[in-house]
């Protein structure tokens, strides 16, 4: 039970933590606790900035491929962001207009949810923002391959030594567990990137749709990979 003393406690908490929270925009970014692997960040903007200390330096080039309604970046923006998106400057993550090893950190966060043959409207609008036509129905492979070109330019933007920022989602679809998380390491793997690190974004679990028995675990946890694209072997 809370008492009118408690609920001032932590009103003042709160205001405390928005002041810090104001001041730290105009000072430089500091690490002053651990960056954990899992947590319950209450957005994947708070993921973003979390990511942002340990893997951005203040001069990167920092392009976002799938930039939407830019809610990567609402806590935290690098300087000089590029934003590309096919429904916003119409460039495609399969085309980039970047020269060849002229990029810092590239980051993408491509649609990860099959249609399937459910008419979910949600669905249907997300692969609308993606430029992926929502005539037929995608299963889980084919959305997650459709990103697929897209990794591949990441991997020729960067510099040696660049990041490749990866945000995907394991889930269920016709019944079946779909590893997402799983092609996206192999083939990033294949392509010759090296694994960096891996943040757990733990979500809020939502109820199981009514009438329906439950067959695997909710899921309730979407991943954030972080590749490093090789430096380059010195000529013996």
């Amino acid at each position: 039970m809370t008492t009118e003393k408690d609920d001032t406690d932590v009103l003042a908490v709160f205001a405390m933590f928005n002041e810090l929270e104001e001041d730290s925009k105009a000072r430089p970014r500091e690490q002053t606790s651990p960056i954990l692997a899992a947590g319950g960040w209450q957005s994947n903007a708070q993921l973003i900035e979390d990511v942002s200390r340990l893997y951005f330096r203040e001069k990167d080039l920092v392009v976002d491929i799938t930039y939407g309604r830019g809610k990567f970046w609402t806590d935290f923006e690098p300087p000089g962001l590029v934003k590309h998106d096919i429904r916003g400057d119409g460039v495609c993550w399969s085309k980039l207009p970047e020269e060849s090893e002229s990029v810092d950190v590239v980051v993408m966060d491509p649609p990860y949810v099959a249609m399937g043959g459910r008419k979910t409207s949600n669905l249907k609008g997300m692969l609308d923002e993606y430029g992926m036509t929502t005539t037929q129905s995608w299963n889980a492979r084919e959305v997650h391959d459709a990103a697929v070109p897209g990794m591949a330019e990441a991997f020729r933007v960067l510099k040696p030594g660049g990041l490749f920022w990866y945000k995907c989602q394991d889930y269920i679809s016709n019944h079946r567990y779909q590893p997402a998380s799983h092609w996206a390491v192999t083939d990033c793997l294949a392509m010759g990137f090296i694994v960096e690190d891996r943040f757990d974004l733990v979500l809020a679990p939502r109820p199981q749709p009514f009438g329906r028995n439950q067959e695997h675990a909710r899921r309730n946890i979407s991943h954030l990979l972080v590749f490093r694209k090789p430096t380059k072997k010195r000529k013996s």
